[in-house]
């Protein structure tokens, strides 16, 4: 073997043996799960529900998780990721609660609509829904009921809910419990506002 040849096998194999000596990173993929089934609420008819809209901040709709490390840093987990578009995630979980909740199969997401005209037609903005500095999801959202007959307004509110401090920030299944959890708040918070409003 020539002085060449030797020197071209051994930055072959330094290259592959450094290349198999780094770290292999799952990428791993979350979703928002839905509330339970023991959570439903009492009324006294089966409620036809719109979902108009369900949007979320663009630094938010991507296909990595973002939590923050101080106000305005960003941290883009890229080994953790979505297991789809959250926006949409977050529009069929509000459907799935709200169908829990309030005992009704009659929830459609725009553009579907519900075989029978709406009682209610909910508006969606989240504000902010991620992991804070303070190692705790945070919840902001401003969302509205307007009767689905006339689309006259029955209400508009905005909540903010915070969970429970995170240990172990690198544990991301403890990061999206919270924010299932959060969620479902959110949704129980919304279904309680429509039977007050509908008088039911």
């Amino acid at each position: 073997m020539g002085p060449r040849n030797f020197i071209l096998v051994f930055f072959t194999v330094l290259l592959l043996t450094g290349c198999s000596a780094l770290p292999n990173k799952t990428t791993h993929y979350y979703v928002i799960t839905p509330i339970e089934q023991s959570a439903q609420l009492k009324t006294n008819r089966a409620l036809s529900i719109n979902i108009a809209s369900v949007h979320v901040p663009p630094y938010l709709d991507k296909p990595s998780i973002v939590s923050r490390s101080k106000l305005n840093t960003l941290i883009i987990a890229n080994n953790h990721r979505w297991g789809g578009k959250l926006r949409k995630s977050l529009a069929r979980i509000m459907a799935q609660n709200l169908s829990t909740l309030l005992v009704t199969p009659n929830v459609a997401i725009a553009p579907n609509s519900v075989p029978v005209s709406p009682d209610v037609v909910i508006e969606i903005s989240i504000l902010q829904f991620e992991r804070n500095k303070e190692k705790r999801v945070q919840l902001s959202a401003q969302w509205r009921i307007v009767k689905g007959k006339d689309f006259s307004p029955l209400l508009a509110r905005m909540t903010h809910l915070i969970g429970e401090e995170i240990k172990d920030t690198e544990n991301y299944d403890m990061t999206i419990a919270s924010m299932s959890e959060l969620y479902a708040q959110l949704s129980e918070e919304i279904a309680i506002h429509i039977i007050k409003e509908l008088k039911l």
